[in-house]
């Protein structure tokens, strides 16, 4: 019996040896999460960023849909626009002016008419004078798009300057210096005007100007 026993045991010893070694499984690699993968970086423009462009002069245009983003500056009426072209030393008294972007709206070429003559008697020409005004001052000259004196495209200005002329009427402010002070208004900008009578309604509403 007990030789039995002992077989047996050495039977079984040699069978545990003999057995072949278990394949340890190799370990899956983790598939890569979602936030591993590589970012794209995509360019965010901020709200208030303004589309432009910009012509042969350096004059920045701006399109009606981007009156509502723009900065308060200072807003040239015709008036300021011809004495700029009549008196070469405005240039220098802008320029000591704080900063601030100088806008003349596309009303003002409407109104500059080519019969009216400079104090050299050169015919009046609205781009060469805007070209002339760009090269004197070292600030940014925006020309914002608002229509003409007979058709403002811009509706918020159209509507505000309806509601300005009703109401100032009586004091003399009229067609297009509504428009002026409306399109001041909404950019929370100040005029620089040489135009007693609009200034006189800019009195009256409470609005920055400059007396040129």
């Amino acid at each position: 019996m007990i030789i039995k026993a002992i077989k047996k045991l050495i039977e079984f010893f040699v069978n545990l040896t003999s057995q072949k070694t278990a394949e340890i499984p190799k370990a899956k690699t983790p598939k890569k999460s979602s936030s591993d993968a590589p970012i794209k970086q995509t360019v965010q423009i901020p709200e208030n960023e303004i589309p432009l462009s910009t012509d042969d002069n350096g004059i920045i245009l701006v399109s009606e849909e981007s009156i509502p983003k723009l900065e308060p500056g200072f807003s040239l009426d015709t008036c300021t626009l011809k004495n700029c072209e009549d008196f070469s030393t405005i240039g220098h008294v802008l320029n000591s002016l704080p900063n601030k972007p100088i806008y003349v709206p596309s009303l003002v070429r409407d109104e500059f008419h080519d019969k009216e003559c400079t104090k050299s008697g050169r015919l009046r020409n609205f781009d060469e004078a805007l070209a002339g005004l760009a090269k004197s001052l070292h600030r940014k000259i925006y020309y914002v798009e608002i229509g003409t004196q007979t058709k403002i495209t811009c509706w918020y200005i159209r509507n505000l300057s309806k509601y300005l002329l009703a109401k100032w009427k009586r004091f003399g402010l009229h067609h297009p210096d509504n428009i002026h002070l409306a399109f001041a208004k909404i950019t929370g900008s100040t005029i620089i005007t040489s135009d007693k009578i609009m200034i006189r309604s800019l009195k009256q509403e409470q609005m920055q100007h400059i007396e040129f």
